[in-house]
């Protein structure tokens, strides 16, 4: 059967996201971990660096930069695909891209007050533009002041802080345009070559509140049982089960979000049903 495709209208609402893997609360704002380019994701990931800064930079929760990002990628990932025929198409409403910066100092009072210094620098140079907002992450400064020895490595005391940038998607334009302009703005960000760098990381979708197309989802999924039903005859009966699970969701375009109900179905005779019941009464009765 093919998917049904619903448009709709959805307003703008922002809040940081937690990953969707839970159930949503129909007040909420979910944003969807739909992109591939994950740090974890092989394929797309390192475990350091040298590139600028010559001083093998630890890239632990970081992403590597990846500039190209197609709905091909996203809708060739094995995980995540709905195995139900019925599912929804709806507009996101942003998109999200994570962001990391990288700073090596021997004092560890130095590395913190300069990661947060450049956050600051970073939230309002991102704040001034129309349609984008910031929104802190994990500051992760390394412990301990470095003291010159041979058994520890710069590396070690290079730390990190994490950011997302929420960007609107406005019509007209194509996402990938979104992306990298979003990237070109942080090009403003003076920083310090030799100890510091700024790592591009995944790009999602953002989707307020899915839940609120449950009734929507669930009306179509029993329409598409009926019309199983009426295949089947009087002789048959559909049992689905699993709908009361979480409405998830995966890419469909650039832009647009697939969203779903994983549930099953039985079919079984009427008779087999009928022989079963009866064989309950008769039990009953002795």
């Amino acid at each position: 059967m093919h998917p049904i495709t619903v448009p709709s209208f959805i307003v703008i609402l922002f809040a940081i996201l937690t990953p969707t893997s839970i159930a949503q609360d129909s007040e909420s704002e979910d944003i969807f971990e739909l992109s591939p380019f994950s740090i974890d994701a092989g394929g797309y990931s390192t475990k350091s660096s040298l590139t600028g800064t010559r001083v093998q930079t630890n890239l632990v929760n970081t992403a590597a930069a990846i500039d190209v990002v197609t709905s091909e990628h996203l809708r060739d990932l094995p995980y995540n695909n709905p195995t139900t025929p019925v599912i929804l198409i709806k507009p996101a409403v942003a998109l999200s891209l994570r962001f990391a910066i990288s700073f090596y100092d021997d004092m560890e009072k130095i590395r913190k007050e300069t990661l947060e210094d450049y956050l600051i620098k970073i939230q309002i140079l991102v704040e001034s533009q129309d349609g984008l907002r910031f929104e802190p992450g994990t500051l992760e400064i390394a412990q301990g002041d470095r003291k010159k020895s041979i058994r520890k490595r710069k590396s070690e005391y290079t730390s990190h802080a994490h950011f997302t940038i929420f960007a609107d998607l406005a019509e007209g334009i194509a996402a990938f345009e979104t992306v990298r302009n979003t990237r070109k703005l942080l090009e403003q960000l003076k920083l310090e070559s030799e100890v510091t760098k700024l790592f591009d990381g995944p790009v999602n979708l953002v989707l307020r509140n899915p839940d609120q197309h449950r009734p929507e989802l669930l009306s179509a999924i029993f329409d598409d049982l009926n019309i199983l039903k009426a295949g089947l005859g009087d002789t048959f009966e559909v049992i689905p089960s699993g709908l009361n699970g979480r409405v998830q969701a995966r890419p469909h375009s650039d832009t647009e979000v697939e969203l779903w109900i994983q549930y099953d179905l039985t079919i079984r005779s009427v008779r087999d049903f009928e022989f079963e019941k009866a064989k309950l009464l008769l039990s009953l009765n002795h």
